[in-house]
């Protein structure tokens, strides 16, 4: 036990690199697409010609958020706060 505790260190810092490179390219895939979902959402938002289509518009808004977050937590692969 204590012979792993000894090398992790050295074995994490040595594949620090490789797992950026992958939480990049995962997060190279998964993004742009909610990203444009939050864009689009927004863009709607701004156009609400009433109270309704904007209460609407909002919640549309808050999920797209909502799931960008969880794009990037689950790309970074670390658990999202509830809000």
């Amino acid at each position: 036990m204590q012979a792993a505790e000894a090398i992790l260190p050295q074995f994490v810092s040595q594949f620090k690199n490789t797992n950026l490179l992958g939480a990049g390219l995962r997060m190279l895939v998964v993004l742009p697409a909610r990203v444009n979902a939050a864009s689009a959402a927004f863009g709607s938002f701004k156009r609400s010609q009433n109270k309704d289509d904007a209460k609407a518009n909002v919640t549309r808004l808050q999920a797209a958020v909502d799931a960008l977050k969880q794009g990037v937590s689950s790309a970074l692969q670390r658990d999202v706060p509830s809000t």
